[in-house]
């Protein structure tokens, strides 16, 4: 079984963090599939079309393919939950806030806190 330190992929001169950082996603991708003996092929789904070219045709077993669903779904308008008068109704009478929502990433279910502008600084005013 091979190790961790014949895999890891330091990152080469002149190349972008983004490169650098999909090159180590491949590499894994890669030894992932061997070490399932390539018997399952793996699908890497990116919205990035250069990477999508770079690597769709590198390793039999392992793909790489645009996610067509998210490429749409960005175009496409949400459908709105209340009506824009309803929410600046809301803002108004301070039943909603408006702000950025910044969420803990070590305890995303249990802490979140929203941030207003206040004289162009965002300010804490809630957590959730």
């Amino acid at each position: 079984m091979s190790s961790v330190m014949e895999h890891m992929s330091p990152r080469e001169p002149g190349e972008s963090l983004e490169g650098w950082q999909w090159r180590c996603v491949y590499t894994g991708a890669v030894w992932y599939h061997n070490h399932l003996k390539q018997a399952i092929p793996l699908v890497i789904l990116t919205e990035d079309q250069q990477v999508a070219a770079n690597y769709s045709t590198k390793n039999v077993g392992v793909f790489v393919m645009m996610n067509e669903s998210a490429s749409e779904a960005s175009t496409k308008e949400y459908l709105e939950y209340l009506p824009i008068e309803v929410l600046e109704a809301g803002i108004k009478a301070g039943r909603f806030l408006q702000g950025c929502i910044n969420v803990n990433k070590h305890c995303a279910q249990e802490e979140a806190f929203v941030s207003k502008v206040r004289g162009g600084v965002f300010q804490t005013t809630k957590t959730l």
